[in-house]
């Protein structure tokens, strides 16, 4: 995979950022119903679900939907967001999306789940959210965290320790049959 870019401080916009596939599933609606409500700034990029209505929450002035964007684009928007939302409704076995916001400073609001348990920690690095309240809270607290802590936290997954990971479970598997 990629490496972990140097640490750079950014100067962050008062957006929030969702970049994943459109639906349900990460409470795309959800985000930008939020958006819409508190009037705040949404960016959202990715494709969407058909017959998935999250359109009907874009407009233009809080909500912004950017369909399929460049790779270029995707990390610009990361390094320069107030915060990235991952809200997920079932347990991520892995997100490369959050590991790269962290990774340039962004702090995430994420679902609990184990895999995000394991990055997240609460007020340093981002948030679990579970209800509007907490997703608010999380916008009024992102200015506090520190971009370094958020950069911190991701650097124990360079390569060498993913691989280790894997040959860790496959082992297990194998030595469980």
């Amino acid at each position: 995979g990629k490496q972990i870019p140097e640490f750079k401080k950014y100067k962050k916009e008062d957006y929030l950022f969702q970049c994943s596939r459109i639906h349900s599933d990460f409470a795309s609606i959800e985000v930008a119903s939020f958006c819409l409500q508190n009037k705040i700034k949404g960016i959202f990029a990715g494709p969407i679900y058909p017959n998935y209505p999250f359109l009907d929450y874009i407009d233009n002035v809080h909500t912004f939907y950017l369909g399929q964007i460049s790779e270029e684009q995707k990390i610009d928007l990361t390094k320069h967001a107030r915060l990235y939302t991952l809200l997920s409704n079932w347990p991520m076995p892995m997100s490369l999306s959050m590991l790269e916001s962290l990774s340039h400073g962004t702090p995430v609001v994420t679902t609990w789940c184990p895999f995000t348990e394991s990055i997240i920690k609460q007020n340093v690095n981002g948030f679990f959210s579970f209800n509007e309240n907490d997703l608010l809270n999380s916008w009024n607290e992102a200015p506090k965290i520190s971009q370094f802590e958020c950069y911190r936290s991701i650097l124990k997954f360079n390569h060498f320790f993913m691989i280790e990971s894997l040959y860790k479970c496959f082992d297990q598997i194998i030595n469980e049959n």
